[in-house]
């Protein structure tokens, strides 16, 4: 079962040794219509390439990796933002593991993220992270232990930059 903002999926996956998808998705055109309207009318600015804001400094790598060497990441870090996982290259070549955040009662619980290559992106920060390969007493696993965050500014981005500021905004600053 998958749920998303829209709707819930009922899925059902069939294996097979001779068959590989490294991925699925799920399109919803008058969404997807949408957003090029709004492109062709409203160019975006040129992307800067970097993943993150800031400098190598400015990045938090205080993680403890744990688990199942096979499984386990080369590096993690965070921006402020969001989190890194960047896997063994390997990964791009087998299954990958899937990740949980562990809550604070002490259960898996999903997250969003995305694999750029053989980078994990996590769209948010968290403590504790679990990767799984496999199912049940033989499932491979690799925790992810958040130490001491170092003290990011409030936000490593500005969700704000190049919107009009408001005649509000304008008369709270003077």
């Amino acid at each position: 079962m998958i749920t998303t903002d829209r709707r819930v999926y009922y899925l059902r996956l069939i294996s097979s040794p001779n068959d590989y998808v490294a991925k699925i998705s799920f399109d919803y055109p008058d969404e997807n219509r949408a957003k090029w309207v709004k492109v062709a009318n409203n160019p975006p600015a040129a992307p800067t390439g970097l993943p993150f804001v800031g400098t190598i400094e400015d990045l938090n790598h205080d993680y403890e990796i744990k688990g199942d060497a096979s499984i386990r990441p080369d590096t993690v870090f965070d921006d402020g933002v969001d989190t890194y996982i960047r896997m063994n290259s390997n990964v791009l070549h087998r299954e990958a593991p899937v990740l949980a955040v562990i809550g604070p009662d002490g259960k898996s619980e999903m997250v969003n993220y995305r694999v750029q290559g053989s980078v994990y992106v996590v769209d948010r920060l968290f403590d504790r992270g679990r990767l799984i390969l496999g199912s049940g007493r033989k499932a491979l696993k690799a925790d992810i232990i958040r130490g001491a965050a170092k003290q990011h500014k409030l936000f490593a981005r500005d969700p704000f930059q190049g919107l009009p500021k408001t005649e509000q905004e304008g008369s709270l600053a003077q």
